[in-house]
């Protein structure tokens, strides 16, 4: 996380508009509404987090990044950790979004299990084309969800999601 924590102080000029527009086709196809309550795995700066207007929390594992979401964000609550070991109960949140985060994980299928696991129902997970576990993270979100839609933008996969049961 070193690199992050690095680029922390320029990510948003780097990278939010991008975020930006992933966010607003995830917003096509999932309903938000002030009640829901939503996790953040891979929030970065907090962009993503902010961007809807519902109970979020935010979660990523560069101490740079998160600290820079508190103090840009701070009626929201954003917490430095791992998300191949989320710090919440089952079905905790209404939707899980993760946007561009699960190729930077040491383990991509602890990590979208554990999106399963504290999703209710819904999830938005964006990965980067060209990442080297592009196949590992199809593999691991096609094992536990159910794919509503596949969004093949140019640099990144955009999935919409729904939670299938464990057999």
């Amino acid at each position: 996380m070193a690199y992050y924590d690095d680029l922390a102080k320029g990510y948003n000029e780097l990278h939010r508009a991008e975020q930006e527009k992933k966010l607003r086709i995830i917003a096509e196809h999932i309903s938000i509404t002030p009640y829901t309550t939503l996790l953040d795995v891979g929030c970065d700066t907090g962009i993503s987090t902010a961007f809807w207007k519902c109970h979020a929390i935010g979660i990523d594992q560069s101490h740079g990044l998160i600290e820079i979401a508190r103090d840009t964000y701070s009626g929201i609550h954003f917490i430095e950790g791992k998300a191949e070991s989320l710090p919440f109960g089952d079905d905790a949140f209404d939707v899980v979004i993760s946007v561009t985060a699960l190729q930077n994980v040491e383990d991509v299928q602890q990590a979208v299990a554990e999106i399963h696991r504290v999703a209710v129902q819904d999830a938005a997970i964006t990965f980067l084309r060209k990442s080297g576990k592009r196949e590992a993270i199809d593999a691991a979100i096609g094992s536990l969800f159910a794919i509503r839609h596949r969004i093949e933008e140019e640099k990144d996969i955009i999935c919409i999601c729904e939670k299938k049961p464990l057999a």
